[in-house]
């Protein structure tokens, strides 16, 4: 994977919004260990709708996670294994179903009921993996705990990247519907800024370095990278040229 057409399609990717719940890129970058051991680069997106051109949406321009689909594999029937955010994620990254990990809220943590058993990337690190976080991966208050490690795991991870952008620390220009609240009612905010100014921007520039600098030629050992980006869920905060690809007179009232 050449650095600058990751990032161009990792900045797409988090500006418009639009990727699988989990979508998992592979490549061999070379190595002699690596030669045999592909590299993993495993996106994963809060709350996000099949609302994209791969799934026949009409209305949503998403021409680099659409070409992703074209040029992968597309499921068209996956579901997700609890409808709220912890249980869903505790349950994908260890494989078991939400009633085994116990984990059936937003509270509480699957290494309580199974304290012994090997995450996802926690098996590649047993098998000779460097593996690495960016960002959302098992359950976070959004978005009062973006920046922190959230309801993390450290036992899945050699390294951990937690970014910050101007989405949080200018949370308070939020507009919201109801007062103080932005992760559970409808809330927005569109900034005249840049990608990389947001969280999901700086999580896409954080993901290229360390594949960078983690590359197999340089440190012997393949890598399992998981990148987690916040949006689209709530507050709906971004760059206020996205918005332009949509203007309002265009939109279709949903009732």
């Amino acid at each position: 994977m050449h650095g600058l057409t990751v990032a161009k399609r990792l900045l797409c990717l988090k500006a418009i919004r639009m990727a699988p719940v989990g979508l998992i890129l592979v490549a061999a970058m070379g190595g002699s260990y690596a030669d045999s051991h592909l590299n993993v680069l495993f996106i994963a997106v809060d709350d996000l709708r099949p609302e994209l051109g791969c799934y026949g949406s009409p209305h949503v321009q998403s021409p680099n996670i659409d070409g992703l689909a074209a040029s992968g594999l597309r499921f068209d029937r996956a579901y997700c294994q609890y409808p709220v955010c912890n249980p869903s994620r505790s349950s994908f990254m260890t494989g078991l179903y939400p009633e085994q990990t116990g984990v059936l809220s937003n509270a509480g943590h699957f290494r309580d009921k199974q304290p012994d058993i090997a995450s996802l990337s926690q098996h590649f690190i047993n098998h000779g993996y460097f593996a690495a976080r960016i960002g959302k991966i098992y359950h976070y208050g959004v978005p009062n705990q973006i920046g922190t490690d959230g309801v993390d795991d450290k036992a899945s991870w050699n390294k951990v990247i937690n970014p910050i952008g101007i989405d949080r620390t200018r949370q308070d220009e939020v507009i919201t519907l109801r007062a103080g609240s932005y992760g559970g009612t409808m809330s927005w905010l569109l900034l005249n800024s840049k990608d990389e100014e947001h969280t999901d921007g700086q999580a896409a520039l954080a993901a290229v370095k360390l594949m960078e600098d983690h590359h197999p030629d340089k440190t012997g050992k393949p890598f399992f990278l998981a990148v987690g980006f916040y949006r689209p869920h709530t507050p709906y905060v971004a760059p206020l040229h996205h918005a332009r690809h949509y203007p309002l007179d265009k939109i279709e009232p949903v009732l």
